[in-house]
This record gives C-alpha cells, structure tokens and sequence, in this order.
C-alpha cells in the first residue's frame, strides 16, 4: 500500500520506518531541511516508562487556579481571547480528578511497556547510535504531599509491569550523591530503569536507515491542504520552501498518517476532523560537561521546578516547563537562569555553565496526556500525534500499533485507539476524537 505520512519528527519518521518495515510504499512530508528539526531537537530524551504521569494529575488542579497567569506558573495561560486554548485548559483541570488521572496513567503506562519493547527490538534491528544510557530515571521530591502522592502512583504502575522504587532520604542521596546538596529540602525520590537518548539523533539515524529501505522524504515542503473526494483523502496538496518556483503540487497515495505534531489540528480540520490539542511550549538548556565525575548516573526528574535533567554524550540537557502561549517561540531568560541555578546546586562545577545553549519549542498536547493514535472518521486518514512530552517515550509503539491499525489488526495493547481500535465520539456535526480511551466527559 502507498502511505504518505505527514511529519518527520520522531512520531513520523519511526512511523515511516515500521511501515516500510512491514512492506508499505512510504513518503513522508516535512516543512524542515532534515528530520526531528523541531520538537525532537530539543527533546530531554528520557523514555520515562516508569515516570509516564501525565501532567493533569490530583493537586494540579489548585496549584493551575492559583498561579494560572503567573510567570511560575506549572501551566500557564495566554493573556489574549482564545477559546480553543481556554477550552483546553477547562478539560485539563477536569482531567486533573483522581478517577481520571488514574485511568489517564494506567493507559500510559501500559502503552509505555509495550514501546519499550518495540523500541528494543527496532534497536536490535538497526543497531541505531543515539548516545543511549541504560542507567535509569530517578524523581526527587521535596514535599510530603508530593512523595505520598508518587507512592500511590507506583502502585497503579506496578499493575502494568512499569516496576520503580521508592527511597527515603538516605537511600536517595546513597544511589544519587549529587542530591546530598538539597539538604533537608529532600524527602525521598523514586528511581526505575528507563533509558535516555538523544531524541534528534535517534530521528536522523532512523530517517536514514528508512531512506536506506526506500522511504522518500520530501524535506521543506510545506503542506498547503488535503485533497478529499467522496469521503477519503486522495493527496495532499504541497508546496517547496526552497527555489524560485512555489509550485503547488499534489501528492497521492492510498492511506494517510497524521503525524505532524502541533501543526496536526490546522490540517485535520481542512477536512472536518477536530483535535484537541495545544501547543505547548517548553525550554531547555544544554551546557558542555567537564567532570563527567560529578554528575548524577541517571537522569533526574525535579519534582518542584517541573524539570529533567539528562546526559547526552558529553552534554548535559535540563528542560521542562509547560505555557500555552500559541505559538510563541520567544525564550524566558528567567526560566533559563532557574534551570541552570538548579544544575549548579547540584553538580557545581562539573559543567561549563556559561556556554549553554537554549531551545525552545512546541510539543503536542492533549488535556488528558493521552495522544491520538488510530483512525480518524476519514477512512484512510490515521492519526498519530498529541504524544506531549512523551514523544520519545511512545514513539515505536504508537508507530508498531498504528501498522497493526492499518492492516485491520487490534494492537496486543490495553490503550484506547481512535476510531475503530477504539473509541470515538462526534459532536457538532464533526468528528472530535477523544483521544485514546480517555473517559466519558462526566465532570469529575
């Protein structure tokens, strides 16, 4: 079958990869010069299957109500009329009740384990270098109420093979001696064996290894609109970003993967599909290490500041941070200075802190955490986007799930697909997918 798949981050290039994988004709389109140009570039790079809490979670709630239009805010909001945005944020604070964000997390978790498995046999296959550490993921907390509420999550987690530990204090600071420098600020922290990677180079490598199997990619090209006849999508209408001539064409193939992360909800609905995702926006920062020594073994997760902390190679990434501030690319220095303040507490000179360099963009996300993966109301347009900070994370099982999709096959997951996989439902007229599995709207 020819497919056509619409984004090169790291969701459609492992998605082009697994279908070609499986004996597809693959395209794929990206407005940028190379794949994982965007929100894969500046990606921490955690696969975070034993930390896969989605961001609305119990206590969420009353920290957003309280410092929503604050620079410190956990979610911030546009001070600008935007009822998209606004709406995203009600369904947000209803997800934050504890029947949803449990349900919410046990779709996640189970979805991480079987990515896992799908990511170690795409690893096997390809023998991809993408800087990979096998040492774990660790959170720390600085608040009882925060600790308390990681022990419940861990149990729910357990239940779906996604195994961490809770430590105290000391046994904290004994498997992490970098967090000694919190002093009584830390409580405990919870560690599990998840893996980190450069998310950008895993993307460009496995672009290549997909070009090596025959996937084409049109690069700097700018998607311009679907072309859709009798119910089904039959091309996409494009443009080059590069040459003298902007010369429309149209591209066709037999199935369509949505795939373009923030970008996903202005092409969908060209065609009457409505996706409830907003641009998130994130910050990090990445400094050149100079005492490898000194850092932590695993990557860090600051329960307080909202931030991770990840090696790569010879880097040192922090970022986090979530403001949905359409698309606004422009960096706080004052987030910034936060992170880099926290990496000198903790790893003081081990970095050279004043050759850091800053990205910032725009992840995909759903009010539930929960991305949009399976058919949409068009029968051979298929969605695969609104992963959020879980991109990397998620990316070869929502990949090996949506060819499974495809093929007529239910993917051996317990998660909520769209469509057919799964659920749906339709309001207004147009189809609004609830993205994966996530409960009825009741009011929480």
């Amino acid at each position: 079958m020819r497919v056509l798949v619409l984004g090169a981050g790291v969701i459609g290039t492992t998605t082009a990869w697994y279908l070609a994988a499986a004996g597809h004709e693959v395209a794929v389109i990206d407005r940028q010069p190379a794949a994982g140009m965007e929100t894969s570039r500046g990606s921490l790079g955690q696969v975070s299957v034993t930390h896969p809490e989605p961001w609305a979670a119990p206590g969420m709630r009353t920290r957003v109500l309280a410092t929503m239009l604050g620079r410190d805010a956990p979610l911030r909001m546009p001070l600008r009329f935007d009822t998209s945005a606004w709406r995203w944020a009600a369904s947000f604070l209803r997800e934050c009740g504890s029947e949803r964000f449990e349900h919410n997390l046990r779709q996640l978790a189970a979805f991480a384990v079987y990515s896992r498995e799908q990511l170690d046999d795409l690893r096997r296959q390809t023998g991809l270098d993408y800087e990979r550490r096998d040492q774990g993921l660790m959170h720390f907390y600085t608040s009882e109420a925060t600790m308390r509420a990681a022990e419940r999550t861990t149990a729910i987690l357990a239940d779906h093979g996604a195994i961490r530990h809770m430590l105290d204090r000391a046994e904290a600071v004994r498997v992490e001696p970098a967090l000694a420098a919190l002093g009584s600020r830390l409580i405990g922290a919870s560690v599990g064996d998840d893996e980190t990677g450069d998310a950008h180079k895993f993307t460009r490598e496995l672009a290549r290894v997909a070009a090596e199997q025959g996937v084409h990619f049109h690069y700097a090209t700018r998607i311009v609109g679907l072309v859709r006849q009798a119910g089904r999508i039959t091309g996409v209408q494009v443009q080059p970003l590069v040459g003298l001539e902007p010369r429309t064409r149209t591209l066709t193939a037999e199935a369509f993967v949505l795939a373009a992360g923030t970008h996903s909800p202005a092409i969908a609905r060209q065609v009457g599909v409505r996706l409830a995702i907003q641009p998130a926006k994130g910050l990090s920062v990445t400094v050149p290490i100079r005492r490898p020594e000194q850092l932590a073994q695993r990557s860090l997760g600051d329960e307080s500041l909202g931030i991770g902390i990840t090696r790569l190679g010879d880097r040192l990434r922090i970022g986090g941070t979530v403001s949905l501030v359409g698309d606004d690319l422009s960096i706080d220095e004052r987030l910034v200075g936060r992170m880099v303040a926290r990496g000198r507490e903790l790893f003081h000179d081990a970095c050279d802190w004043h050759k850091g360099t800053t990205w910032c963009g725009l992840r995909p996300a759903t009010s539930s955490g929960l991305p949009y993966v399976g058919r949409s109301a068009i029968e051979n347009l298929y969605l695969n986007t609104g992963h959020g900070a879980l991109g990397f994370t998620l990316a070869a099982g929502s990949a090996r799930a949506l060819v499974d999709i495809l093929g007529g096959l239910r993917p051996p997951v317990q998660f909520g697909f769209s469509g057919p996989a799964g659920q749906s439902a339709a309001r207004s007229g147009q189809q609004t997918f609830r993205p994966a599995g996530a409960p009825s709207d009741r009011r929480g």
